[in-house]
């Protein structure tokens, strides 16, 4: 009775690593396939078996590290707002006008009323078009849009 090699056990173990990531979405198994096939070629040069070892854990941990800073970078998704914050950078439209004297007016954004003080105190008229710039407590902060 034979016994299999080292480097074709390790390559075996690599190849069932990489073809198993087909089924998982994490790119995750790969890393340590990548790492299999750099302990076969460590085993193909007669290297022990603590080599193997630490070519397998190595490799895999360096390559577990990158891939992760590079999925990171690759894949930043860019922030989404929530709440009220979804506003700022919108146009809205004054729907009852805003005093200089820091009386709050109302502007219609997205369809909905805002409580809102001009950003400069100036006086906004109903109807003018007004650009969304802050939020402070339940009031918008706008400023008008030439």
């Amino acid at each position: 009775m034979s016994t299999i090699p080292a480097w074709l056990l390790w390559l075996m173990v690599s190849a069932i690593l990489v073809v198993g990531e087909i089924f998982t979405a994490t790119f995750f198994i790969f890393c340590f396939g990548v790492g299999a096939a750099a302990a076969a070629a460590a085993a193909w040069f007669s290297a022990g078996v603590l080599v193997q070892w630490a070519m397998f854990l190595t490799v895999s941990a360096v390559f577990v590290f990158f891939s992760r800073k590079l999925a990171a970078a690759y894949c930043k998704e860019p922030e989404r707002k929530a709440g009220v914050d979804r506003v700022i950078g919108m146009r809205a439209l004054v729907s009852e006008d805003i005093y200089s004297d820091d009386r709050a007016g109302l502007v219609q954004v997205m369809r909905e009323d805002w409580r809102a003080l001009s950003e400069d105190g100036s006086k906004i008229e109903s109807g003018e078009s007004v650009l969304i710039t802050g939020v402070s407590g339940t009031h918008l902060i706008v400023r008008r849009v030439q």
